[in-house]
């Protein structure tokens, strides 16, 4: 990463948003994950979950069509943060994971009780 960095302060310096975005996305690639556990508790509802995950893709649409857009670009940070919060999980990333998992579960059959 110094090296990295040398070269690109030769170049010119990087936006202070990418850096840190770039500084965060480092560090997360670097930190071992532990293996998850079974989640217990409130489950998201799927219809939330699929509601969130196609405005996340369509801010993500909007964000590849119009880089330079600052409204696009908080779109798609409230969408992925709202994603974050609704699975549970600390990086976007893994939020979507989450949520592409719940949506690929067989739905519940609305006339069977979840619970015994």
């Amino acid at each position: 990463m110094t090296a990295g960095s040398a070269a690109g302060s030769a170049a010119g310096t990087l936006p202070v948003r990418l850096e840190r975005a770039l500084r965060h996305a480092v560090k997360a690639a670097r930190t071992p994950t532990r293996a998850r556990t079974p989640q217990t508790g409130i489950r998201p509802n799927r219809e939330r979950a699929e509601e969130v995950l196609s405005r996340l893709r369509g801010c993500q649409a909007r964000l590849l069509a119009t880089p330079a857009d600052p409204g696009a670009l908080r779109a798609m940070d409230d969408a992925a943060y709202t994603l974050c919060v609704l699975m549970g999980r600390p990086t976007a990333h893994g939020a979507v994971l989450a949520a592409e998992a719940l949506l690929a579960e067989p739905a519940p059959d609305a006339r069977q009780p979840t619970r015994p």
